[in-house]
């Protein structure tokens, strides 16, 4: 009834373990403040910039993993995975019996800079792509097995207040 009206939470002895955020779905102006001993955080409040302030220092706690090992920007990726989508559907026109010159007309349009990679290139860059998304995946999940495995408390919640 009052969700609305709700523009600051302060969360005392909880959420700290949680993604606070994907837990709850709170409209973008909501703002979360946790004050929570259970450790280990959960890493999206630590590095949320927007939604989410952990009261006390955060960085005084133990093997938090680096932003860069954990998250990864998926917006190259599915860059790369447009790129070779149209680059396949442009084959299968040129492949459809159209004129060779309405071909290099497109093909010249397209890229100007970039030289036409061969339809085993690109497959080979693909399969590249993905094994290295996979080793990071892998490595990801070993650094956030290792930093989730034990849960513990850190300083109480009552000094930090």
């Amino acid at each position: 009834e009052h969700q609305g009206d709700v523009k600051y939470v302060l969360l005392v002895n909880c959420g700290g373990c949680v993604d606070i955020v994907e837990l709850l779905q709170p409209a973008e102006d909501v703002t979360f403040f946790i004050c929570d001993a259970h450790r280990p955080l959960d890493v999206c409040n630590i590095y949320s910039d927007r939604q989410v302030c952990i009261l006390g220092d955060a960085a005084l706690e133990e093997n938090i993993p680096a932003f860069e090992t954990i998250f990864h920007d998926s917006d190259e990726e599915d860059d790369d995975q447009d790129q070779s989508g149209e680059e396949d559907d442009e084959e299968v026109h040129n492949d459809s019996g159209a004129g060779d010159s309405d071909g290099d007309e497109h093909s010249a349009q397209r890229a100007p800079g970039r030289p036409k990679l061969t339809r085993l290139e690109r497959h080979e860059q693909r399969i590249l792509r993905q094994r290295a998304r996979r080793q990071w995946e892998s490595e990801r999940d070993r650094i956030m097995f290792e930093y989730t495995q034990f849960s513990y408390y850190g300083r109480s919640t009552a000094l930090l207040i």
